[in-house]
């Protein structure tokens, strides 16, 4: 899987997993190397200055999965779904 956004010419890898809590809810897992860290802070702050979008996209191997994540500036009027919690001691130790 590769990042596709504000710099084409550096690949940066990540691994995407779905969850399906068989409920018709379904969770995503975002594995990012620490390499590659800076790189994603650096894209979520040009989202902030250009309140525009970017992409996580897939190289779409294999049979089926998660093709494309899309990031985009939520404008304060947009109605939220989803909360970051941090708060988790697992979300800093998991191992996937």
């Amino acid at each position: 899987m590769g990042f596709m956004g504000y710099v084409r010419e550096n690949k940066i890898t990540m691994k995407v997993q779905i969850e399906d809590f068989e409920t018709g809810w379904y969770g995503l897992s975002l594995g990012v190397k620490k390499e590659d860290i800076k790189a994603l802070i650096k894209a979520f702050k040009q989202l902030e200055e250009n309140q525009n979008h970017f992409h996580l996209r897939n190289n779409m191997e294999g049979n089926s999965g998660v093709a494309d994540i899309e990031i985009f500036f939520q404008e304060d009027s947009e109605e939220n779904n989803m909360d970051l919690d941090i708060s988790n001691p697992t979300f800093t130790k998991q191992k996937h």
